[in-house]
Formats: C-alpha cells, structure tokens, sequence
C-alpha cells in the first residue's frame, strides 16, 4: 500500500498472531527515520457522519431542544489497520511531535492524516523536560475488540487506557489558510488524531488488533463525552472505522466505500 512497504514484514507476523502469541515490536525493527509524510491507499476517510439527538421542553412545550455533534468514518481492509496501527508506532519510537499521511485513495474525502503525540510541558514546580523522551519497544498481545473501546469500564472491556487523560482527541483541519475559521466541514481536508503516548499505543494495538480474524470485530466506535458513551476527550469529533462486511461497509472493497459526501441528516 503505496509508501507504507517498510511495515510489511511486522504486519505479516501480526497477521499470524494467535490469542496466545505474544510478540515485541521493537524500535529497530522500523526504519531509522518516519517523514513527515508517507503515501497511503489503504484508508479512506469519509467526513459526512452527523449525530443528532433531541427531545422535547416538557409534554406541553411548543419546543424541541436539538443537539448535533460531527464525526467521520474511516474505512480500511485488515491489512490497511495493520498498517496504520504500526505507523503510529513508528512515530512513537521516532521521537518527532507529529508525522502524516497521505490519503491517496481516490474515495478518500478527507486527503491528509496526521499524528500528534501531545508531550507534557513546563509545570507549575518549575521542573523542565531537557530532551522528548524515545520508546525502545512495544509489548504487543492480541485482546478482544470491543464496539466502544476506550469507554468507562462498565461498557469497554479489556481497558485499554490508565484513565480518560488519554483518550484520543480527533479534530477536522483545513490545508487552506483562513478556511480553519469558517470551520466548514464541507471543506475539511485534514484529520487530526491527538494523543499522550500511552494514548497512540493503544490506539495502535487497537488498530491491529481490529483486523485480528478471532479477535476483531467490523465496528468500533469513538463517541464524545458530552453526546455519547464516550471513548474521546471532550471537544473531539466522533469517529467510527469499518471493516468489509459491516453494515456500514457491505462490500469487499475499498473501491466501493458508500461516501456519505456530507450528508445533513
């Protein structure tokens, strides 16, 4: 899948992993440097998902209260998650602040995604960081996906995440200069995934593990704290990825994803 070749060897010991199989992905197993950005066909992003809720003011009220909140969806083959959830490792073992990819499949709405691995700053004891901290390693054992998997733990099990600190943050960018202020989803040409490094990890665990054939599942669901089970940061759009054979993504292929192109409803 375009520039992403280097992971294919790591990939294909993912994609035979067993539920028992334990296996270290270790810093030099990547190449030495991640770009800033890398080509990718094997994601297709759709920014057309809405959320509305609403209910009345009371059984006599001449009013309904609506609510709406936005998200995309995200649609790869297993081969595709494997790929992603090894990139965001290699940015980890990388030590840069953020890296992106380029979404070159033609169905892709939105065209570039990017990874900020969010690092702490000065605090108020004065104490300061003198260098980013680098990860030597990453311990990976398949776990059960489920449907919200960084949710409370009533819902989400395994937990994944210490704490809701470091859920993901996802938000919409514009590449064109002053489009970021009319914040016109239409025009939403970047997606940003925001994250404290334990964050990107599971996150990359999560990703590999989606396309895991026993183990995985064909949805899962990131939603908003404030109109959701949650599984984000508040201020995060809603994000949802997909699998072939899911009731959002009934066909083989990426070729034929069912792009919603910013449905209203």
């Amino acid at each position: 899948m375009n520039d992403l070749f280097p992971y294919r060897d790591l990939a294909a010991k993912l994609a035979a992993q067993t539920p028992e199989d334990e296996l270290l992905l270790r810093a030099e197993d990547f190449p030495p440097e991640l770009p800033d950005h890398l080509d990718f066909d094997g994601l297709v992003i759709d920014t057309g998902f809405r959320r509305q809720i609403e209910w009345i003011g009371g059984d006599s009220a001449p009013f309904t209260i609506r609510d709406r909140t936005f998200g995309f969806d995200g649609y790869a083959m297993p081969e595709g998650y494997r790929l992603f959830g090894l990139w965001l490792l290699h940015l980890l073992f990388s030590g840069r602040d953020w890296a992106g990819l380029n979404l070159t499949h033609e169905r892709s709405l939105t065209k570039s995604f990017y990874a900020s691995v969010e690092r702490p700053g000065p605090s108020l004891s004065g104490l300061r960081i003198a260098s980013h901290t680098r990860y030597s390693g990453y311990h990976h054992t398949p776990q059960q996906v489920s449907r919200h998997p960084f949710a409370d733990p009533e819902i989400s099990s395994p937990q994944r995440l210490d704490g809701p600190e470091d859920r993901p943050l996802f938000v919409f960018g514009w590449s064109e200069t002053g489009q970021d202020r009319r914040w016109d989803i239409a025009s939403a040409d970047q997606l940003i995934l925001a994250a404290p490094p334990p964050g990107l990890a599971a996150m990359a665990g999560l990703m590999i593990d989606m396309a895991h054939p026993t183990l995985g599942r064909d949805e899962i669901n990131f939603e908003v704290p404030h109109m959701g089970i949650a599984g984000t940061r508040p201020f995060s759009v809603e994000a949802r990825f997909w699998l072939p054979g899911s009731i959002a993504f009934p066909e083989a292929n990426l070729a034929h994803v069912p792009i919603r192109r910013h449905r209203t409803d």
